[in-house]
């Protein structure tokens, strides 16, 4: 299970026991609700960042993440050995910080001040971004084939993916 704290970090909490496994550190709180996918954990953060978060094992770096910054371990007394995450990317996302992105085939769909984002979920490069002509403070949903986001211009935006 994965949370959010003020003091800036993400946990990750084994469900049964309430143990705290490891934490990632980002640079504001985190208020915003996780999303895993693909065995990865999308988080935003108030310091107007999104996160993407690989959950591994202890020695299992990711290949291609050598970039990366390891989470600080968390010892546990019981259960399988300690998980750590490992931050794969990190990108601005102005006016980020409450809601959660969404993801659909290897894209992560994040919402910032006035625009939605559409970011590799690999590597965290925009795809493309949609700017709308109001405040935007929706989640996107993915939902046969298309996102949706609503704005403050009084719009229901609907992009076909």
């Amino acid at each position: 299970m994965y949370a959010g704290s003020h003091d800036g970090r993400l946990w990750a909490v084994d469900a049964a026991t309430g143990a705290a496994r490891w934490k990632v550190r980002t640079t504001g709180p985190v208020h915003s609700t996780p999303l895993v996918s693909g065995g990865t954990v999308y988080v935003d953060s108030l310091d107007e960042h999104l996160y993407a978060v690989r959950a591994h094992r202890p020695g299992e770096a990711p290949a291609e993440d050598h970039r990366a910054a390891s989470a600080h371990l968390v010892r546990t007394p019981a259960g399988p050995g300690p998980v750590g995450g490992t931050v794969r990317w990190r990108v601005p996302a102005p006016g980020a910080g409450h809601l959660t992105p969404a993801v659909a085939h290897g894209v992560v769909y994040q919402t910032t001040y006035r625009s939605l984002l559409a970011l590799d979920a690999a590597t965290g490069e925009e795809r493309w971004r949609l700017e709308t002509g109001g405040e935007v403070h929706s989640t996107p949903v993915v939902a046969d084939g298309t996102v949706y986001v609503g704005s403050a211009d009084d719009f229901l935006y609907a992009i076909h993916i």
